[in-house]
């Protein structure tokens, strides 16, 4: 199984006609899915996430879908996970300014990017049980490397947080949840930020890619990373 990860950062306002330009390159369900949003941070995170998406079928050359816009392939399981018929098994998850897209080849996938940020340790203990034998000096880093390998999983079996963190098993690269085994990574996304992906394959191959905005839409960082 192929895994690719792609990423971009962005804390700044886009303009009135940067992001009118942006949603035309969605179809017309998934702009609106965008306007649903009240605050502009959160409008601006679903758009890039559904831009990373087109970016990468476009990568695969995979435009030879029925539809001349592969993302109006979009459709929804019953518990609302996105996938498209035929394509990779994509997840997206985006937190702060960072917005990441992680595509499998088969099997399932989840990700989940959260921003370090000061906690209540206390009112996670029950749903990170893996907390009490943690050194106090290293709770904070260690609380995101936990949660975000969990909820990548969570993520990754289309349930979200319809199932407990605690049901979520880990054991050095690997979970299991509800009898069935995850192979879960950590990467890297800027220092203030945790991401794990999980896959129900193990990956043969590892691509993690920064994109960044252009005024012409996503463009790639000068390297890859292959892991």
């Amino acid at each position: 199984m192929k895994l690719q990860i792609f990423w971009i950062a962005c804390d700044a306002p886009l303009s009135a006609t940067q992001q009118h330009s942006l949603l035309a390159l969605l179809p017309e369900p998934l702009q609106k899915q965008c306007h649903r949003y009240r605050r502009p941070e959160d409008q601006r995170a679903t758009l890039l996430g559904k831009l990373l998406l087109l970016y990468a079928i476009e990568q695969r050359g995979a435009r030879h879908v029925t539809l001349c816009n592969p993302l109006e392939n979009i459709t929804y399981t019953d518990t609302k996970k996105p996938f498209i018929a035929g394509a990779w098994s994509f997840n997206i998850s985006h937190s702060g300014a960072v917005v990441v897209l992680a595509c499998a080849s088969s099997g399932k996938v989840g990700v989940d990017v959260e921003q370090i940020r000061p906690i209540a340790f206390d009112e996670f203990v029950g749903h990170l049980p893996e907390l009490k034998a943690l050194d106090p000096a290293a709770r904070q880093r260690q609380f995101y490397t936990y949660w975000t390998a969990k909820e990548a999983v969570l993520k990754g079996t289309g349930q979200g947080l319809l199932l407990p963190l605690e049901e979520v098993i880990i054991k050095e690269d690997t979970a299991t949840v509800h009898h069935e085994r995850w192979h879960i990574r950590q990467f890297s996304c800027g220092f203030d930020y945790c991401a794990h992906v999980a896959t129900t394959e193990k990956p043969s191959s590892c691509v993690i890619e920064r994109i960044y905005l252009s005024r012409h839409g996503l463009t790639p960082w000068s390297a890859k990373e292959q892991v």
